[in-house]
C-alpha cells in the first residue's frame, strides 16, 4: 500500500514538473522566435531562425528546470490544499460520507 501510494504521489509530482518544464520551453521558444524574427533586416531568414530555435530547445530545458520543479510542486501543493479545505466543509443532511 504504502509503495503504491508513493508511486502515485510520484508520478503526479513528476507529470506536474513536465508540464510546468514543455510551457516554459514553449513560452520561451515563442519569444525566441519573435526576437530572431527582428533580425530579418540583415538577411536572416524565417528558415534559419525557427533552426535556431530547435537548436536552442535542449539549453531553454536546461535552463527551466528549476524553475519546473518549483512551480510544478507548487501546483500539486495547491491541489492538496483545495482538497484539505474540502473535505473539512460541514456535510448537508443529504450528503452522505
Amino acid at each position: 500500500m504504502t509503495t503504491q501510494l508513493m508511486r502515485y504521489v510520484g508520478l503526479e509530482v513528476l507529470s506536474a514538473i513536465v508540464l510546468a518544464s514543455f510551457a516554459l520551453v514553449g513560452l520561451l521558444a515563442v519569444f525566441t522566435v519573435l526576437e530572431e524574427v527582428q533580425d530579418f533586416r540583415n538577411q536572416y531568414q524565417f528558415f534559419e531562425a525557427l533552426t535556431f530555435v530547435a537548436l536552442s530547445l535542449p539549453r531553454l530545458f536546461y535552463e527551466t528546470i528549476p524553475f519546473s520543479v518549483l512551480i510544478g510542486g507548487l501546483e500539486r501543493e495547491r491541489e492538496r490544499e483545495i482538497f484539505l479545505i474540502f473535505r473539512e466543509f460541514p456535510r448537508t443532511e443529504g450528503e452522505k460520507e
